[in-house]
């Protein structure tokens, strides 16, 4: 949670003492995210039902372990050169190439001229 400057524990976790969420107790007081705003301030998650996909809400699916504050990164986490994914409807994705094994580049030419 970015405006509160802490992590958030996904149900049924709760924070320990140490501030980690490995307290499986499913008594944290309720769902953080009733009152949030879908695409302002809800978590984001990858869309098991949809490829290539980041999906929002007040109800973090049961055995998630992964959320996200923006789609943004949602989407360069699980779908890095997706052209689908976090894209704006009518606005065409100038795509990059997936990185390769080998190098690509071309050396340049060093001059030997003295200055």
């Amino acid at each position: 949670n970015q405006a509160l400057c802490e992590c958030e524990c996904i149900s049924p976790f709760c924070h320990d003492m140490n501030g980690d969420c490995t307290n499986p107790s499913n008594s944290c007081g309720g769902n953080k995210w009733t009152q949030c705003t879908r695409g302002v301030n809800c978590p984001w998650w990858q869309n098991a039902l949809k490829a290539e996909s980041c999906t929002t809400g007040p109800d973090v699916p049961l055995g998630l372990w992964e959320i996200y504050s923006t789609e943004k990164a949602c989407c360069n986490t699980n779908f890095a050169y997706s052209e689908f994914c976090d894209a704006e409807p009518g606005v065409i994705v100038e795509t990059t190439t997936s990185p390769t094994a080998t190098t690509t580049l071309e050396p340049t030419s060093v001059s030997t001229q003295e200055y």
